[in-house]
């Protein structure tokens, strides 16, 4: 338990492992008043004045001005208000631009948003509260519609958007379609004066982050961090500490095996600090752990070392590591650069393929159809690809597998 004077941006980027340019922050709660203190973090003035636009389906521009206390200069804030609550009983404040769409349509909003993202450029940060008002106002598949246009179009202009929503509102359905296309998904709650944050999605991310619980206490505009919840670190760490153990080695013998600081295997055990998926990896090739049963006398699987295995040049900007290659199936590693793209396929073959992105963001081209793939979705695909391309600055990384 502590008492940690901090800020909820802070306790945001701990949770998340930190906020990245593109991310859409979709925050999932009972109450529409639970987002607030993320919101009200996020529509702070910053140093460098950065526009924010706040596209607003709940709140009129004075209640967003009321709640959010801005500070902002005039030409730094934007409200698009989409609200059908009417002129307010008092106007919005001083230090906000706002432009009305009287008939906020699927459509008239799509159009400007269009307009806005143009003009305004990368590095604008989006907020939309939210996709319960838009599903109300028009219906959910026109919401969950202008969402799956509008995701991977902000996460190209390097923004930063969040997205609310309440939970009991949409079906299962619509959450996990939004959960698949978004970058990071953070459920709010309150329980008396806590708050608290649980992250149940952060593409890119160890996945030792996810399930983790941080409570805090608002205080005049800061917070105060209460309790810590990791438990997904947690049992990694303590997973990785008992196989440790059980090969008689030191945490100095096995950092050394896989090639990291016997601090950081220390913080990692601990629960203190997460663990990329490569040395992961590592850690369970060291300790001979295969995540297999072999029964007596009967060869019951087949491992493939990652030891040996290197990127090769393939085209520009994509690098192949072959896993396996035999004739019931093949398995590659593909890396692509950050920006790049190309005209042909990943291979020269008929097979069948099929795909899973691992880290980052690729497009491909198939017949009249374009896709845009995020952390954990798959794809089957039936036909040699057209092209593809990786539109972010961070390099794509995505397990091709050919079939029989």
């Amino acid at each position: 338990m502590t008492d940690t004077p901090t800020s909820v941006r802070d306790i945001l980027d701990e949770l998340t492992g930190g906020l990245r340019p593109g991310d859409n922050v979709v925050l999932q709660s009972d109450d529409e008043t639970d987002t607030d203190p993320v919101l009200a973090a996020a529509l702070q003035p910053k140093p460098d004045e950065a526009p924010l636009v706040y596209v607003s389906f709940q709140l009129s521009p004075g209640e967003v001005s009321r709640r959010f206390r801005l500070g902002r200069t005039p030409d730094s804030f934007l409200i698009v208000d989409c609200s059908t609550r009417g002129q307010d009983a008092e106007p919005a404040a001083p230090d906000v631009q706002v432009q009305r769409l009287a008939d906020a349509t699927a459509e008239t909003v799509r159009s400007t948003l269009q307009t806005i993202t143009h003009e305004l450029g990368p590095g604008t940060t989006y907020v939309f509260d939210g996709l319960t008002g838009m599903q109300e106002r028009w219906n959910a598949d026109e919401a969950l519609s202008l969402f799956l246009w509008a995701c991977p179009k902000l996460y190209e202009e390097r923004t930063i958007a969040y997205w609310t929503l309440r939970r009991t509102v949409h079906t299962p359905a619509f959450l996990s379609r939004l959960s698949q296309a978004t970058q990071v998904v953070v459920d709010l709650g309150r329980a008396g004066d806590r708050c608290w944050m649980e992250l149940r999605k952060a593409a890119g991310r160890p996945d030792d982050l996810l399930d983790a619980r941080i409570e805090f206490v608002t205080d005049d505009g800061g917070a105060r961090l209460v309790e810590r919840s990791p438990a997904a670190r947690q049992g990694v760490g303590k997973l990785i500490k008992q196989q440790r153990t059980a090969a008689g080695l030191s945490q100095a013998e096995l950092a050394r095996r896989v090639g990291v600081s016997a601090s950081a295997l220390s913080q990692t055990e601990r629960g203190r600090h997460g663990i990329s998926g490569d040395v992961l990896i590592r850690v369970w090739e060291a300790l001979g752990v295969t995540l297999s049963e072999v029964h007596a006398g009967r060869l019951t699987h087949r491992v493939f070392p990652r030891s040996g295995r290197v990127l090769e040049d393939a085209q520009p900007g994509l690098q192949v590591e072959t896993i396996l290659e035999d004739a019931d199936m093949e398995a590659y590693i593909l890396q692509c650069s950050p920006g790049a793209s190309g005209n042909r396929p990943f291979f020269a073959t008929k097979r069948r393929e099929f795909g899973v992105v691992l880290d980052g963001v690729l497009q491909v081209s198939i017949g009249q159809s374009d896709e845009t793939l995020q952390q954990g979705d798959a794809i089957v695909v039936n036909e040699p690809l057209r092209a593809w391309r990786n539109p972010a600055d961070v390099p794509a990384r995505a397990l091709w597998m050919l079939l029989s």
